[in-house]
């Protein structure tokens, strides 16, 4: 059985500055053509902060109506964000986005409190497996059962990544 791992980092001016400072790895080494990111034990890699950068990613304002027919996947939980969607919809926010069938949310560093809540808030077809490993193991979601456990490893990374065109909205 295949699982799929989707999570995507966000790269703070702290944590640049911290890793820019070091001078073994872990750190970015600044290079005329740009960032390399120097890991323990890989080859060093590009890092081209343009494709991190969260406002050009804010997708709850203006993201699905700009793509249509896009899949998004938020990494941790998008922050918890969807638990906040009453307190957003009450100050005029763009609360509607929570129910979108095409953005999921990857589980990484949750447990099943967290992960329960969200269970409530979007359902178990909208979570991914998602990790933080090498730097923390994951904890442990076995008690939110077996069906639970393979729709986030196997079925729902599958409709994230599949190829099929979307039925078109009625």
């Amino acid at each position: 059985m295949l699982a799929a791992d989707l999570h995507q980092h966000l790269w703070p001016d702290p944590l640049l500055s911290a890793l820019a400072r070091r001078t073994s790895p872990p750190r970015l080494h600044r290079r005329r053509d740009g960032w390399r990111l120097e890991l323990p034990g890989e080859a060093a890699s590009e890092l081209r902060l343009v494709d991190h950068d969260p406002v050009s990613r804010a997708w709850a304002a203006w993201g699905r109506a700009a793509h249509p027919r896009l899949r998004v996947v938020f990494a941790r939980l998008a922050g918890g964000a969807p638990l906040h969607a009453e307190r957003l919809a009450a100050r005029g926010g763009p609360a509607a986005a929570v129910h979108d069938d095409l953005t999921y949310f990857d589980v990484s560093s949750y447990g099943p409190r967290t992960v329960d809540a969200m269970l409530r808030v979007v359902g178990v077809d909208r979570l991914v497996l998602g990790t933080d490993r090498p730097v923390i193991e994951p904890p442990s979601l076995a008690e939110l059962g077996p069906s639970f456990l393979h729709s986030v490893r196997v079925a729902n990374p599958a409709r994230v990544l599949t190829a099929a065109p979307l039925a078109e909205a009625a």
